[in-house]
């Protein structure tokens, strides 16, 4: 697991699910103003074709304030606490590799 601050540019969390084959990318915001950040993240993620296979849950206070929020910035999923993420990620079945 790797852990990343506000400020870290999206092509380092990119490469960081590459170089660990990662299938889960959890993403928190604390306040509203950072759901930009979070939709971007996101659409840069979703842009790069060896991120096929990757699932994005997002967390956080705004997403508790609107349970259904995840869908609009184009996660998979939404969990309001730590283990509710945990708990739906382990519900998500493996998404085959892309073709080559």
């Amino acid at each position: 697991m790797a852990r990343f601050g506000a400020n870290t540019p999206h092509a380092a969390v990119v490469q960081a699910v590459i170089d660990r084959s990662a299938e889960v990318l959890a993403i928190s915001a604390t306040m509203g103003c950072h759901l930009r950040a979070v939709q971007d993240l996101i659409e840069t993620v979703r842009a790069d074709v060896r991120c096929a296979r990757l699932r994005v849950l997002v967390g956080g206070h705004p997403f508790n304030v609107d349970p259904a929020l995840w869908k609009t910035v184009g996660a998979d999923g939404g969990a309001c606490d730590a283990h509710a993420a945990i708990t739906l990620a382990s519900q998500w079945p493996s998404r085959s590799a892309p073709a080559s």
